[in-house]
């Protein structure tokens, strides 16, 4: 008797393990659409439909793989993703959630802030990244890949090579071509916030890549506008006269 009721208790659980599995499936999307909590997917498209573009939120449950294609757009404020791409002109905007490896790839557009996450983050092939806040781990830049940085920590490295380029606007920007953990060097500085950061650099030819974009302080740009006025005041007497 004991014997048959572990049975029945272990085929009721496996056949709950059947289930469970069963319902982690793939998705495409070719109209606008939600991924919520509870949902379980494994392989995720977006598609857009002729005349239109397909806008899929994600605002919770978890995906191993989501893709935009064409030009769609997808949006991430919540759940987990393992592998999340954006390619061939798509756009994808991350502002909460936590993503494994994200990619800009294919001409491919991104824009990260709040509070996401993102350990891997890699553009390239003619795509766009713009980082303006969350937290990052490694970002890297190839293949004519550019990415913008004006704000967010930055916990790992990062690194440009084959033609990509990282640009990083702030103030008080330093980049020192030695030391670091790495070796490559580091860049410091702080971003429109004034928030200050430090950031490792990776590979021999990372730190010519690194483009800095110096913002001026507030002090100074009043200072360049009061000149202006004065000069064009001055001007205007001479004419006067």
């Amino acid at each position: 008797m004991v014997t048959k009721k572990i049975i029945t208790i272990l085929v009721a659980v496996l056949l709950v393990s059947a289930a469970n599995a069963r319902a982690v499936t793939d998705k495409d999307f070719y109209s606008n659409g939600v991924i919520q909590h509870g949902d379980e997917y494994s392989n995720v498209g977006v598609y857009d439909t002729v005349g239109d573009h397909t806008i899929v939120d994600m605002t919770g449950g978890t995906v191993d793989s989501l893709c935009a294609h064409h030009e769609s757009i997808v949006n991430v404020g919540g759940g987990d993703i393992a592998m999340l791409r954006s390619r061939a002109s798509s756009s994808v905007n991350v502002f909460g959630g936590s993503i494994y490896e994200l990619y800009a790839d294919d001409r491919g557009t991104v824009h990260i802030w709040d509070n996401a996450h993102v350990d891997i983050l890699r553009t390239r092939s003619d795509s766009m990244t713009t980082v303006a806040g969350g937290t990052l781990g490694l970002i890297s830049a190839s293949r004519f890949g550019s990415v913008n940085l004006i704000g967010g920590l930055i916990y790992d490295y990062l690194a440009a090579g084959d033609s990509g380029i990282i640009n990083i606007y702030g103030y008080h920007l330093t980049k020192i071509d030695t030391g670091g953990h790495y070796g490559s060097g580091f860049v410091s500085g702080e971003w429109l916030d004034k928030t200050a950061f430090n950031i490792d650099l990776s590979g021999p030819g990372t730190y010519s890549r690194i483009i800095f974009h110096e913002i001026p302080e507030p002090a100074t740009v009043l200072l360049i506008v009061i000149g202006s006025v004065c000069l064009g005041k001055r001007r205007s007497m001479k004419e006067k006269t």
